[in-house]
């Protein structure tokens, strides 16, 4: 039973990292992100029109503009 419950999360997961990357306005990449929850990060944020709809350390997103924030 756990190895079936295991199995089944894992086909799962390796289904949700196969996703399409979601289209972008603007990515800013490598900058180092503040979230005020945790210490700082080296991450990307995506923004479709005028919201922000990813933060995270590697965005999977195809992005009309790319701001590179390496260092920043």
């Amino acid at each position: 039973m756990k190895i079936a419950l295991l199995l089944g999360t894992v086909a799962l997961s390796l289904g949700a990292a196969s996703a399409p990357p979601q289209k972008v306005d603007l990515l800013i990449r490598g900058g180092t992100i503040y979230s005020g929850t945790m210490a700082p990060f080296v991450g990307d944020v995506a923004i479709r029109g005028d919201k922000i709809v990813s933060i995270s350390r590697h965005a999977n997103v195809t992005a009309a503009r790319t701001i590179d924030a390496k260092g920043m």
